[in-house]
């Protein structure tokens, strides 16, 4: 991973900054603080920020590409959360816990700013909203973790299929010239299976199911979206297996 430094990434540094969740609400002299305190880096697809075992030391701010956070087990991952620009992770080393078994990854290429947590610790004592702002991020995770661990436990696969095609739809989805929506960001079936805790022939299958209901279509790897009214509806009212 490279540093860029200079002035020229002094102004993309602060306005990552100030789109952070983490840091929502600050004054500029308070952003001034944690650009100090930070680095730019950017990084390739693929470059793992931290596994499971590893002893939490960094916080990151996204500010472009996509990182996906996941659990693995038996040669199997599950996708607990897909990062955009905006958002942080290493979140648990504030809180002076372990990453709970989760692993980060570029999902493509990112650009990023990187705080040691100490040096984060201490901008929290000095400034409280942070704190504030952290205890948001951390339930916010929380809450959707324990949702997906519903999901999997007792969802048939159809519906918690249903349920990502519209999360996907709700986060990168734009409306097509012809009334429809197209989620603007490619994903393999593969890719999918590890958001819902299935497999890639499992999606596919169920994707096929789909187009043929003419619930969704495929336009150059991106889901098209024909029907959201029926898809809400299998979210809805699909049993639980």
């Amino acid at each position: 991973m490279s540093e860029s430094d200079g002035s020229a990434d002094e102004s993309p540094k602060l306005e990552l900054l100030h789109e952070s969740q983490l840091l929502a609400g600050l004054s500029r002299k308070e952003l001034d603080e944690v650009d100090l305190a930070s680095v730019m880096t950017r990084c390739q697809r693929g470059r793992v920020f931290f596994t499971a075992h590893d002893e939490p030391e960094t916080i990151y701010f996204l500010k472009e590409g996509r990182v996906r956070l996941y659990r693995s087990s038996e040669g199997k991952q599950l996708t607990v959360a897909l990062l955009d620009r905006g958002m942080i992770f290493g979140e648990s080393s504030l809180l002076g816990q372990s990453h709970a078994g989760v692993f980060a990854e570029a999902d493509e290429e990112c650009l990023l700013c990187v705080m040691p947590t100490a040096k984060l610790s201490a901008l929290i004592t000095r400034i409280p909203r942070i704190g504030l702002n952290l205890l948001q991020c951390v339930g916010h995770r929380l809450q959707r973790s324990q949702e997906l661990a519903e999901e999997v436990a007792f969802w048939s696969v159809r519906r918690r299929l249903a349920r990502a095609i519209l999360d996907l739809d709700e986060r990168y989805g734009h409306p097509t010239l012809d009334g429809q929506r197209i989620i603007n960001r490619a994903f393999t079936q593969a890719q999918i299976a590890e958001m819902i805790g299935s497999t890639r022939e499992t999606v596919a299958d169920l994707m096929g199911e789909l187009r043929r209901s003419e619930l969704i279509d495929l336009r150059k790897r991106r889901i098209v979206i024909l029907n959201g009214a029926a898809l809400r509806q299998a979210v809805l009212t699909a049993p639980l297996d």
